[in-house]
């Protein structure tokens, strides 16, 4: 049974990740919840601890990617005037965003999008919820 349990829990893990993929602006919130119930069931049923992180390790790097996402985004919206440059700019900012790791590559990231004009606000608020998630796995 137990074996059981810990295989629905990783499907549940599986499903949230990929499932409904276009979806309201708290989805990440949403899947942190499941997140939470499915680590609540994994521990009623006395799972190994190193596998309950495996498997919701699963959901945190989704999570930390959608709200990368959201970063290049809110970057792309600042005015533009050359729509194939300001692509390729976004297109590496995105790259750019994928080895990021929190507050201490900031500075420099933020760096890269002023001196390219693509800073704004907005990005910097969009950062201030991608950091608290690298570092404190909630939002």
């Amino acid at each position: 049974v137990k074996n059981l349990g810990e295989e629905v829990a990783r499907f549940a893990a599986h499903t949230v990740v990929t499932s409904n993929r276009y979806v309201d602006d708290d989805h990440q919130k949403q899947m942190l919840n499941e997140r939470e119930r499915i680590r609540a069931m994994r521990k009623a049923l006395g799972s190994d601890e190193s596998k309950i992180a495996d498997v919701l390790d699963q959901i945190n790097k989704t999570v930390a990617s959608d709200l990368k996402g959201r970063v290049v985004s809110s970057a792309g919206k600042v005015n533009f005037s050359d729509s194939k440059a300001h692509e390729k700019l976004i297109d590496e900012f995105r790259v750019k965003m994928r080895d990021y790791d929190g507050p201490t590559s900031r500075d420099s990231l933020i760096a890269f999008l002023k001196e390219r004009k693509i800073y704004d606000k907005s990005v910097e608020k969009e950062l201030d919820m991608l950091d608290l998630f690298l570092k404190e796995k909630h939002l």
